[in-house]
């Protein structure tokens, strides 16, 4: 019978002990792996660095454009921009022009 109790006790002293350090690993490998932990911090850490340089390119794309505008205005238009959207879109050109007509191969006349 001592055999038996000695068991008892062993095992109520480790039972405690196994359970917390069961608990402790769960927690420990959510705060790494789990939705919220490390892993999901870095992810979301790349994600941010990639928004900030698109957003780095759509300002400069968006000054580009601002300047561009701002040049068309009535009250300070430049004329070699102006020059550059009537040709654009009137089809026109400059008598001192060169003109390179380039077929498609794909295109049988």
């Amino acid at each position: 019978m001592s055999i038996l109790k000695n068991f008892k006790i062993r095992c109520k002293r480790v039972v405690g002990p196994v359970i917390g350090a069961c608990i402790l690993g769960y927690f420990a490998y959510h705060a790494v792996h789990g939705q919220r932990g490390l892993f999901a911090l870095m992810a979301l850490e790349k994600k941010v660095i990639t928004a900030n340089i698109e957003a780095k390119k759509i300002k400069e794309t968006l000054k580009t454009w601002e300047n561009r505008v701002a040049l068309l205005h009535p009250s300070k238009i430049d004329p070699d921009m102006l020059e550059e959207r009537v040709r654009e879109m009137l089809n026109f050109g400059h008598i001192n022009d060169v003109v390179f007509i380039i077929q498609d191969k794909n295109w049988n006349s």
